[in-house]
């Protein structure tokens, strides 16, 4: 019953999905350079870290002017915008890994819409999920429903509790036993 009404809510809309994470690639650098990597979206910011000339699949979680929100380690930092190129023409819904603490949990959304949920306690759930389905209206939340389970996204910060590292994808799971208790975590988009 949960999960039809979840399912009455949504529906699916065309849009950009600007606000979702997105893989970038680091360009217009000399080879042995490397990309500083700052604490904040300054180039007075101290340097807390690097990327290569030829880094692929740089998640970018959030954007702020001419710079990008990256995790780095076990922390986020800011690079700057001018070196990075989207990997893609648009973010894609498709693979992600999404995780909780207290209790600790991970579901692993495929490419191919398969749900995979693992827990402390043992459980281990997979299940296959239609195509992400967007709240009516907006372009910033989406659900993928299965019949044992649902993902409900939103593309906002998200924290994990346990480290700086900051995410730019919020999750709830619902799984379809009334026992069990509403999971909520952060999501990560998985390279190609």
């Amino acid at each position: 019953m949960r999960r039809l009404a979840l399912a009455l809510t949504l529906l699916v809309i065309p849009g950009s999905l600007a606000a979702w994470p997105m893989f970038h690639d680091v360009t217009g650098l000399q080879p042995g350079d490397h990309l500083n990597i700052r604490a904040a979206p300054s180039a007075d910011a101290d340097i807390v870290g690097t990327l290569a000339p030829d880094a692929v699949d740089v998640e970018v979680t959030a954007t702020q002017g001419n710079w990008a929100r990256i995790n780095n380690g076990e922390g986020a930092g800011w690079v700057a915008m001018r070196y990075l190129t989207a990997a893609a023409e648009a973010p894609t819904l498709g693979a992600i890994a999404c995780f909780g603490t207290e209790p600790f949990w991970s579901l692993d959304v495929g490419n191919d819409g398969t749900l995979h949920f693992t827990d402390a306690e043992g459980t281990d759930l997979k299940d296959a999920a239609g195509p992400p389905v967007f709240a009516a209206g907006r372009n910033d939340t989406a659900a993928r429903i299965a019949p044992t389970m649902s993902l409900v996204i939103e593309a906002r910060e998200c924290s994990d509790g346990m480290s700086d590292r900051r995410y730019g994808i919020a999750a709830q799971l619902l799984r379809d036993d009334p026992t069990a208790p509403l999971l909520t975590g952060c999501c990560a988009l998985v390279a190609p």
